[in-house]
C-alpha cells in the first residue's frame, strides 16, 4: 500500500512538471510571438510617421521657396529698390523680416559697391559685388537658390537671390534665411529624439542640414554613389545608412 502511494505521488509531481514546463514554453513562444507582433507594429508605426513628416517638410520648404520667389520678384521691379533709395528700401526690407520669420535678411546690392540692408554690415574691404549670392544672381534672369557662408558670423545662409529689372541690370536683390532658424523650423514637430531633417538639392548637394559642418556635403558621402542615384531616379525613398557613426533609415521626398 505504502509503495503504491509513492508511486502516485511520482506521477502527479512528473505531470506537474511537464504542465509547467509546457506552460513556460507556450508563455515564451507566445511572447516572443507578441513581442515581434509588437516590433513591427512600432516600426510601422515609425515609417508611417518619419513618411508623413517628410512630406510635410517637403510642403514647408516649398511654401517658404515660393513666398520668397514672389518678395524677390516684387522687388526687383520696386522703384525705391531698383534706384537705391535708402530709407524707402530698408522700410520695405524691414517690414518683410517682420511677417516672414523664415527670413534672416533681406537686402540689395549695387555695382559701385553699395549694399541696402538692415542691421548688417560686410567687412571693410569687401564688396558685395564679389559674394557668391551676388555672382549667382547675375548669371541668371530668374531666381536662384544658393547656399553661403557669411561673411561676418561664418553662418550659413540659404539665399534666394535675383538680378533687378532696370536698364543694365547690375544689381541684385536677395532674401537670406539662416541655416540655424530653418532646422529649428524643420525639427519643430519631430517625433523621436534621434529624429534629424535636412534638405538637398537634385544633385545631392546638402544646402540645409541640423549641423553646420554637413552643409554642402553630399548625399554620396552618406549614402554611397549607386544608392543616391537610386533615390534620385525615384526608386527607393526608405534607405538605411550610418549617420554620425551609428546606423539610421530615413525617407527621402
Amino acid at each position: 500500500m505504502k509503495r503504491s502511494i509513492r508511486i502516485t505521488i511520482s506521477i502527479q509531481k512528473e505531470m506537474f512538471l511537464f504542465n509547467f514546463l509546457a506552460l513556460v514554453l507556450v508563455t515564451v513562444v507566445l511572447s516572443g510571438f507578441f513581442f515581434q507582433v509588437l516590433l513591427n507594429d512600432k516600426q510601422k508605426n515609425a515609417d508611417h510617421a518619419m513618411q508623413e513628416y517628410s512630406e510635410k517638410i517637403a510642403v514647408y520648404i516649398s511654401q517658404v521657396a515660393q513666398k520668397n520667389s514672389v518678395l524677390l520678384e516684387t522687388l526687383a521691379r520696386d522703384e525705391d529698390v531698383i534706384r537705391g533709395n535708402k530709407q524707402e528700401a530698408l522700410a520695405l526690407y524691414d517690414t518683410i523680416t517682420q511677417y516672414n520669420q523664415d527670413c534672416t535678411y533681406v537686402y540689395s546690392a549695387y555695382e559701385d559697391g553699395t549694399m541696402l540692408v538692415n542691421g548688417y554690415q560686410l567687412p571693410e574691404g569687401v564688396s558685395p559685388t564679389t559674394r557668391d549670392w551676388y555672382q549667382a544672381a547675375m548669371k541668371s534672369d530668374g531666381v536662384v537658390s544658393i547656399v553661403y557662408q557669411d561673411a561676418v558670423t561664418e553662418e550659413w545662409m540659404f539665399s534666394q537671390c535675383k538680378r533687378l529689372v532696370d536698364e543694365n541690370g547690375q544689381t541684385v536683390v536677395a532674401i537670406d534665411c539662416a541655416n540655424e532658424r530653418l532646422v529649428s523650423a524643420l525639427s519643430g514637430g519631430h517625433i523621436y529624439p534621434s529624429q534629424r531633417s535636412f534638405l538637398v538639392d537634385e544633385e545631392g548637394s546638402v544646402l540645409i542640414y541640423y549641423k553646420s559642418s554637413g552643409v554642402t556635403k553630399s548625399m554620396i558621402d552618406f549614402l554611397g554613389e549607386e544608392t543616391w542615384q537610386q533615390v534620385q531616379l525615384g526608386n527607393v525613398q526608405k534607405v538605411e545608412y550610418n549617420l554620425d557613426g551609428r546606423p539610421v533609415f530615413g525617407y527621402f521626398k
